[in-house]
């Protein structure tokens, strides 16, 4: 069966979830005279397996296709966040090709059509290259682990520091899934594999964290007591208790919560060696004489946002804060194909990111509030 006889394709699914619409379908059939056709499947479905360097990640996507063969779609990813569906960008589908973008994680897919294998076969990027075939249909179900839903909250102690972990188990017709939130590092949603039971031990695996837990289960079931092993430290003892507490994740006191002292406004602007690629930014200025000197952020390897977000920290802020109320304006900007900013990140190189600050540097010459024999660079990798 060629791809394209199945109409409403499927979204791809680190994301959110999809619902079938019928009713064109039934605002056809109402019609006076000879009732048409009705349009074909609205929804497919596909799934495949990413093997990255912290783990294999199992993606569904799902593409719908509408009466006036508009697409949408979404992608999930089942061992991160079960039943949270991230929003396709532009969809192409031909009987021979497939490729989609998801604006929302800097990422795109492109495959061709594979009729001995009945699948797609292509190349999944986001921030690096990763093989990914997409097969027909829901994956099938993971082992559906017994008694353990629910959250599960422990304490780390190693150094002297103590860090909360938040284990969340679900079991839904995919099977049992479960994810780790470490607020105290602001690492929130991390992917489990090999969540096992056996009689009353608990076994699972965090590969971002090259971690590992091996415990006990109480007879009660409300507490597993083990040892949690990360690389080539020293195994730590952790009990996890069943618990309802949902822990927020640690505010970062060096957060800039409101500009003061100075004005920030969102803005975009073009890059001239490439029309795909637009970039969204936050320009911050001082109050005072103008014009003011200025910095450009530029960020290191990978995909990042104007900020830099990482583990609840926003570098970039931070730092914009600072300058600018040292008196220089700064310009920060999404890198291509992430966040707000238009363009592929995955198939760029560093000549290309060169051209994007280049586009930054020829925004800020167009400002009368910067001096344009006062703008500098300022990046890290």
């Amino acid at each position: 069966m060629q791809p394209h006889s199945v109409s409403r394709a499927a979204a791809l699914a680190l994301g959110r979830g999809v619902c079938l619409t019928l009713a064109a379908a039934r605002a056809l059939s109402a019609q006076p005279g000879p009732t048409p056709a009705p349009p074909p499947a609205t929804t497919t479905i596909w799934h495949g397996t990413l093997a990255t360097p912290n783990g294999s990640l199992t993606l569904i996507v799902r593409i719908r296709t509408a009466a006036d063969s508009t697409r949408t779609g979404d992608l999930e990813s089942p061992n991160q966040a079960p039943g949270q569906y991230i929003p396709l960008g532009a969809i192409a589908l031909t009987p021979s090709a497939l490729s989609f973008t998801i604006p929302a994680i800097g990422a795109n897919y492109d495959a061709t059509w594979n009729p001995s294998l009945d699948s797609w076969t292509g190349t999944f990027r986001q921030g690096m290259s990763l093989s990914l075939v997409l097969e027909r249909g829901a994956p099938p179900a993971a082992p559906t682990v017994p008694g353990l839903d629910g959250t599960w909250r422990g304490t780390l102690l190693r150094d002297s520091t103590r860090l909360r972990l938040i284990l969340h188990v679900t079991t839904s017709a995919l099977g049992t899934t479960a994810t780790l939130d470490s607020p105290d590092l602001g690492a929130m949603g991390l992917g489990v594999q090999r969540f096992e039971r056996s009689s009353d031990t608990v076994r699972f695996a965090v590969p971002a964290g090259q971690a590992s837990f091996a415990g006990t289960l109480a007879r009660d079931a409300r507490t597993v007591s083990g040892m949690w092993t990360r690389g080539s430290q020293p195994a730590v003892p952790v009990t996890f208790t069943r618990d309802s507490t949902r822990a927020a994740a640690r505010e970062r006191t060096q957060w800039p919560i409101v500009a003061k002292g100075y004005t920030s406004t969102d803005v975009v602007f073009p890059n001239a060696t490439n029309t795909r690629v637009r970039l969204a930014g936050t320009l911050t200025i001082p109050y005072g004489r103008r014009p003011f000197p200025a910095a450009i952020l530029i960020s290191g390897s990978g995909p990042q946002d104007r900020d830099e977000t990482i583990f609840g920290h926003k570098p970039f802020a931070v730092l914009s804060d600072f300058l600018v109320r040292s008196g220089i304006a700064v310009l920060r900007y999404d890198d291509r194909g992430f966040a707000a900013s238009t363009g592929d990140h995955g198939s760029a190189t560093s000549a290309d990111f060169a051209t994007d600050a280049t586009a930054a540097l020829e925004f800020l010459r167009t400002r009368a509030e910067i001096d344009r024999r006062a703008i500098g660079f300022v990046g890290h990798s």
